[in-house]
């Protein structure tokens, strides 16, 4: 009888110990997705992407960024 005791708090406490970690990651990534949306839509607004001037890539970067995503050649510098 003891036994059956001892295992259920020992299977108890690792389902918690479970649900406290899976809990902090699932309000840590919730954060982090509102701050990249907020993020995203305060750094970008009023500016256009940029487009790489490397004929053969072409590739569309945000308005922020400094080196090509695909080729990484870098990029011309904006000013506002």
């Amino acid at each position: 009888m003891g036994e059956f005791f001892i295992t259920l708090f020992l299977f108890v406490s690792v389902a918690a110990i479970t649900f406290v970690i899976f809990s902090s990651w699932a309000v840590v990534l919730a954060f982090k997705g509102i701050g990249r949306l907020f993020g995203n839509l305060l750094a970008d607004s009023g500016r256009a992407n940029q487009k790489c001037a490397n004929q053969i890539c072409g590739q569309v970067n945000p308005p922020t960024a400094q080196f090509c995503r695909r080729c990484g050649r870098a990029l011309r510098p904006r000013f506002v």
